[in-house]
């Protein structure tokens, strides 16, 4: 294999792995775990990211998105045309690789979050609840301390 074509081999991947986490972001728009962004209407793509939005963005599964597309495919992809393994490996493709694998638990922990708001949401009476525990406990406290 030339070194062109490792370089495009390299390319390919690493678009694969952006790919998968552009569509595991989508998902939690399409969804409902994350809210719409401001600019929905300006976004013909929706529920897909604007990438070149994405440095500008309070979620930080969509900042992660933006160093995956601007630093790490980047830095993998133009040292392996320029048959620099070590830096395709550690400057580009680990990093890459791991903002993907944190992308993915991200996905995981906030899908449990919304599962968790809406199991709380409908159970009727249990915020009621809840407070009404948290103040007995007050009133305990502090005739323990009088």
């Amino acid at each position: 294999m030339t070194s062109l074509e490792e370089g495009d081999y390299i390319l390919r991947e690493c678009d694969r792995i952006y790919a998968d986490s552009i569509e595991t972001v989508a998902s939690l728009y399409r969804d409902g775990v994350l809210p719409e962004p401001e600019y929905v209407a300006e976004l013909p793509s929706s529920p897909y990211t604007d990438v070149l939005r994405l440095y500008d963005q309070a979620i930080p599964i969509e900042e992660d998105l933006w160093l995956m597309w601007m630093e790490y495919r980047m830095r993998a992809f133009q040292s392996a045309f320029h048959a620099n393994p070590d830096y395709t490996q550690w400057y580009g493709w680990a990093p890459l690789k791991e903002t993907a694998v944190r992308i993915n638990a991200e996905d995981a922990r906030l899908r449990l979050d919304a599962e968790a708001k809406e199991n709380t949401a409908s159970t009727p009476g249990f915020s009621l609840a809840l407070g009404l525990v948290a103040i007995a406990a007050q009133v305990v406290i502090w005739r323990r301390r009088g």
